[in-house]
C-alpha cells in the first residue's frame, strides 16, 4: 500500500468513534421509520383486502338476485312458448277436420305487386306468403284458420312488458305475426326463405331434437323492430315440422332494466352475450372498455376481456392502466353474462387519502431526524477529534523512534514479532507463487483437453448432419414433380428435428411430409431418422393395401398408431418415451391434378388468383392432435381437405 493511502492513527480513532456512536442510533431510527411505514402499508393493504371482499360479496349477492329476476322472466317466456306449442300442434293435427268460417267472417287477402301474398284486413296478426309459394286451397285455409291464434297472441302481448311480438313461421314460407304490420309485403320483400333464419332452423329436428324452447342469438329483425332475440319452439304434426312459433323480445326492453339497475360501491353494470356482444351498458362503461359507438351493429367487447368475464365469478383486471374489480353472473336461459365493474381506485379512495396523510407525517419525522443528526454529528465530530488527539499523541512519538524498521527485508530483525512476520510472509509468498504456477499448468492442460473434446463433438455433429441430409429427397425428384417450388431448410443446431420428405406412391402420385419433431439438435435429429423409417413402413402398408394410397387422413392415422406402438406409448405403459411430431402431409396426383391435405397440429397456406388477378390466401388448419406422444389419441381420425390444382394454386406449409 502506498504511503499516501495510509490512515493516521488519529484519523482512524476519530472515524471509528463516530461510527460506533452514530451507527447504532441511526440504525434504531431507520428501523423505527421502516416499521412505521411498513405498518402504515400493512394496515392500508388489510383495509383494501377487507373492502374488496365486502364489495365482492355485496355485488355478488345483488347481481345474483338480478340475474335470477332476468332468468325467471326468460323462463316465463319459455313456459308461454310451451303453451303456444300445444295449441298450434293441436290445430295442425286436426287441420283437415277444422271447417272454414263463413265467407263474410273470413279475413281478406291480396297479391302484392312484388308477387307476395298478404292479409289486407286490418287488425289482429299480419299474414305473409313469399312469392315463391304457390297459393292453393290448403295454403289459403292455413292463413284463415290460424286467425284463431290471434286472441292468445293479443292477450300475451298486452300482459307482458318484455314480449314485443309473437309469430309462427311455417315450412311453406308463411309468416303470421302479431301485432299487425300494415305493409308487410314491403317489410319482407318479394320473397323470403324462412328456413334460412336462425329463428326457424334452431328449432328444427337437427338443432333441437328435444323439441323444447330454444333461445336465438341476438339478430336484426327483418320486420324492422331493431335488435332482438327470440324464444322459438317447433310445431310438429306427428313427426313433420309444420313450423316454428316464436316470441320476440327486443334488446331495448332488457337494456332499460339494466341501465336503470344501480349498485353501490360506485360500480357500473352491463350485460354481454356469449359472443362478447354488449346488450346494455351506460356511457361510463363504454369509456372504461374503450368501445366506440356503432349504430349499425351491437357493440363488441375486446375478445380477451370477453373471454375472461364469461365464467361466473370475480376477478381483478387491469384495463388501460387502471385496476378494476369485476363480478359476473350468468343468466342460465340464454348464457348471457351480467357484469359489474368497479374502479379499485375509487374503492380505496378514503384509504389512500389516510395513507397519504400518515406518509406525510413520516416524511416530516425524517426531516426532523436529519436536522437532529446534523447537529449531533457536528458535536461528535469535534469531541472525537479531541479524544483521538489524546490517544494518538504518545503513539506518534513512539512511531518516530521506529522509522528504521519500515523497510524490513527477509532477514532477522531486532523486533522478534516483526522478524517472524516478515519471514512468514516471505515463505507464504513463495508458496503462493509455486501453487499459482501449478494451477496455470493444470488449467492449460484442461483447456487443451476440453478443446479436443469440443472439436471431436463438433466433428461428430457435422458428420451427423451429412447423414440427416442424406435422407432428404433429392432435388431432381422434387423438380420432376413440382416445376415451381422453393424449400427452406435451415437446422438451428447443425442438425435438428425439423425436416421434410417426398416419396413416390406411384408413377403419378407422391406424398410430401413437412414435420417438426420433439426437441432440437441431436435429439430432434434422432426422431427424424425414426420418422424416415416409419415412412418406409407407410409406403409398404400403402402397397399392401393396409393404408388407403390417396388418403392423407388414413396415412396420419397409420403413422400415429405405428409410432405409439414402437415407442410403447399406450396409457397403461410405463414407457418414459414421450416424443412425437407435428406436421402437414400432402398427397398430389399429377394425372388428376388433385391435392389432399391433412395436418397434425400444424398450418398450411393456399394461395390462388381471383378472376380480377388479385391474390387470395386461405389458411388450412390441421387438427389439434399430434403424432406420437403419450397424450395423443391412438384412434383419432384426422380431417382431410381436397383441392383441385390450377396454375394459380400455390401451397406453402
Amino acid at each position: 500500500m502506498a504511503q499516501e493511502n495510509k490512515q493516521t492513527l488519529s484519523t482512524l480513532i476519530s472515524h471509528n468513534y463516530l461510527k460506533s456512536s452514530l451507527i447504532p442510533i441511526f440504525t434504531v431510527e431507520v428501523v423505527l421509520l421502516v416499521l412505521y411505514f411498513s405498518m402504515n402499508s400493512f394496515i392500508a393493504s388489510k383495509s383494501e383486502n377487507i373492502i374488496v371482499e365486502e364489495t365482492k360479496n355485496g355485488v355478488s349477492i345483488t347481481l345474483s338476485k338480478q340475474a335470477q329476476v332476468i332468468n325467471s322472466q326468460l323462463k316465463e317466456i319459455e313456459n308461454i312458448a310451451r303453451v303456444l306449442q300445444a295449441e298450434h300442434q293441436y290445430l295442425f293435427k286436426n287441420f283437415e277436420f277444422i271447417p272454414l268460417p263463413q265467407i263474410d267472417k273470413r279475413p281478406k287477402f291480396a297479391k302484392a305487386k312484388n308477387g307476395s301474398f298478404y292479409k289486407t284486413s286490418l287488425g289482429g296478426s299480419a299474414v305473409y306468403y313469399s312469392s315463391t309459394t304457390k297459393i292453393g286451397e290448403r295454403e289459403l285455409k292455413k292463413a284463415i284458420i290460424t286467425e284463431a291464434f290471434d286472441r292468445g297472441f293479443k292477450s300475451i302481448i298486452e300482459n307482458s312488458k318484455i314480449i314485443s311480438a309473437i309469430y309462427i313461421n311455417t315450412f311453406d314460407n308463411m309468416n303470421r305475426i302479431y301485432p299487425y304490420i300494415p305493409d308487410i309485403y314491403n317489410t319482407y320483400g318479394s320473397r323470403i326463405n324462412i328456413e334460412d333464419y336462425n329463428f326457424y332452423f334452431l328449432a328444427d329436428a337437427k338443432n333441437n331434437p328435444s323439441r323444447g324452447p330454444v333461445w336465438t342469438e341476438v339478430y336484426l329483425d327483418p320486420a324492422g323492430q331493431g335488435y332482438m332475440l327470440s324464444c322459438v319452439i317447433p310445431v310438429y304434426r306427428d313427426n313433420f315440422l309444420e313450423g316454428v312459433t316464436g316470441l320476440d323480445v327486443t334488446v331495448i326492453n332488457f337494456t332499460k332494466n339494466i341501465l336503470e339497475f344501480s349498485l353501490p360501491w360506485k360500480s357500473d353494470t352491463f350485460m354481454m352475450t356469449k359472443d362478447s356482444e354488449i346488450l346494455a351498458m351506460n356511457k361510463e362503461t363504454r369509456e372504461i372498455l374503450n368501445i366506440e359507438t356503432n349504430e349499425t351493429n351491437l357493440l363488441k367487447a375486446n375478445n380477451d376481456f370477453g373471454l375472461k368475464v364469461q365464467n361466473e365469478g370475480t376477478l381483478e383486471l387491469k384495463l388501460f392502466n387502471k385496476n378494476y374489480l369485476i363480478v359476473s353472473r350468468k343468466i342460465e336461459a340464454t348464457g348471457w353474462v351480467l357484469v359489474s365493474i368497479m374502479n379499485k381506485e375509487e374503492l380505496f379512495k378514503n384509504i389512500n387519502e389516510l395513507k397519504d396523510i400518515t406518509n406525510k407525517i413520516g416524511i416530516f419525522a425524517i426531516l426532523l431526524m436529519i436536522l437532529f443528526y446534523f447537529i449531533f454529528f457536528m458535536f461528535l465530530f469535534k469531541y472525537s477529534k479531541r479524544i483521538a488527539s489524546w490517544i494518538s499523541t504518545p503513539i506518534v512519538a513512539l512511531a518516530e523512534k521506529t522509522k528504521n524498521i519500515a523497510n524490513i527485508e527477509n532477514k532477522d530483525s531486532d523486533i522478534s514479532e516483526i522478524s517472524e512476520l516478515l519471514s512468514n510472509f516471505f515463505s507464504m509468498s513463495k508458496e503462493i507463487m509455486t501453487h499459482r504456477q501449478e494451477l496455470e499448468k493444470l488449467v492449460a492442460e484442461r483447456t487443451d483437453s476440453l478443446t479436443k473434446v469440443m472439436r471431436n463433438l463438433n466433428d461428430s455433429i457435422k458428420y451427423a448432419s451429412f447423414i440427416q441430409k442424406s435422407i432428404l429427397p433429392q432435388y431432381e425428384l422434387v423438380y420432376n414433380i413440382f416445376k415451381d417450388y422453393f424449400i427452406i431448410w435451415k437446422p438451428r443446431d447443425i442438425v435438428g428435428g425439423d425436416i421434410y420428405f417426398l416419396e413416390k406412391v406411384s408413377e403419378d402420385e407422391v406424398i410430401m411430409f413437412v414435420i417438426d419433431c420433439t426437441g432440437h439438435g441431436i435429439p430432434g435429429a434422432f426422431v427424424t431418422l425414426l420418422v424416415k423409417g416409419l415412412l418406409k413402413q407407410l409406403l409398404t402398408a400403402i402397397k399392401s393395401g393396409e393404408v388407403i394410397h390417396d388418403s392423407t387422413s388414413s396415412m396420419l392415422h397409420f403413422f400415429n398408431g405405428l409410432m405409439k406402438e414402437i415407442l410403447k406409448q399406450d396409457k397403461s405403459s410405463s414407457s418414459i418415451s414421450n416424443v412425437g411430431f407435428d406436421g402437414t402431409l400432402l398427397y398430389y396426383n399429377k394425372a388428376t391434378n388433385i391435392v389432399k391435405l391433412s395436418g397434425a397440429n400444424s398450418l398450411a397456406f393456399i394461395f390462388s388468383k381471383n378472376i380480377d388477378g388479385s391474390e387470395n390466401m386461405m389458411q388450412f388448419k390441421g387438427d389439434r392432435e399430434s403424432i406420437g406422444y403419450k397424450k395423443s389419441r391412438e384412434n383419432f381420425e384426422f380431417k382431410e381437405e381436397i383441392f383441385k390444382v390450377s396454375e394459380s394454386l400455390k401451397i406453402i406449409y
